[in-house]
């Protein structure tokens, strides 16, 4: 998410979508049709939510290597 967030959000021609029924985040570029669906700040804070509101014990992603700021790390230490 790190590169995503410092790199490819201010690349010229990429656009954040929101899907409202995945309540995620997307960007696309229509110059060069590439789609990139990841989960940021505001997405995983609404999963920690969900968690909190359904009682479950906890969260599960994929790899940490993807967030080395700790950009998503730091939202779910603070909503968890």
């Amino acid at each position: 998410y790190s590169y995503i967030k410092d790199s490819m959000m201010q690349r010229p021609g990429f656009i954040r979508y929101w899907d409202e029924k995945a309540k995620s985040p997307y960007l696309f570029n229509e110059e060069t049709n590439q789609l990139v669906v990841y989960d940021d700040e505001e997405s995983i804070k609404i999963k920690c939510e969900y968690i909190k509101s359904h009682d479950l014990r906890g969260i599960m992603f994929w790899q940490y290597m993807s967030d080395p700021k700790e950009y998503l790390l730091d939202v779910i230490n603070a909503n968890l």
